[in-house]
């Protein structure tokens, strides 16, 4: 199953690049750097443009824009192996999963459930991947709550933060 979603976001992050929100996140890219973060901020972007990205619906989540670029990044940058990257895929989807079930679908009304549950699935991704210990994934996952958020406020104007939620 993590294979299929790890297809799935590339595909979609493929497709986002030929799009103009995608050309202008790449081209915004191209000038930041390289690094694990910036990596994972252009994929996610990249993968949730064209809307055809996984589904979660009982949490009203698109996992795949948010955890697989996170754990691509930094599994490449520690040198993790593919079994290793497709675990931490499951235990990201699995939380972010399951924080989307909690808040509810009341919760959609005012945020952009993808953006605010999006962080804890990262930072059980990537905790994972680093081999964090209970504390530790403990203080990831409130950091990760610190950054959530995503207000639809956007869509009262038409720009593009949509895709910047999923980055």
């Amino acid at each position: 199953a993590a294979s299929s979603y790890l297809l799935d976001a590339l595909s979609t992050a493929y497709a986002g690049q030929n799009t103009i929100p995608g050309k202008k996140i790449l081209q915004w890219a191209r000038q930041q750097g390289n690094d694990p973060g910036r990596k994972a901020f252009t994929m996610g972007a990249l993968t949730h443009i064209t809307e055809t990205d996984d589904l979660h619906r009982a949490s009203v989540t698109h996992p795949g824009c948010v955890v697989i670029p996170a754990a691509l990044a930094v599994g490449e940058e520690i040198g993790a192996s593919g079994k290793d990257i497709l675990i931490a895929i499951l235990k990201g989807f699995e939380a972010m999963c399951r924080i989307g079930m909690a808040v509810g679908p009341a919760h959609y009304k005012i945020w952009h459930n993808t953006a605010t549950c999006g962080p804890f699935g990262s930072a059980m991704a990537v905790g994972s991947l680093l081999g964090l210990n209970e504390d530790q994934l403990v203080y990831a996952l409130g950091n990760a709550g610190t950054q959530s958020s995503g207000l639809w406020e956007f869509l009262k104007t038409g720009a593009m933060s949509k895709h910047l939620h999923a980055g």
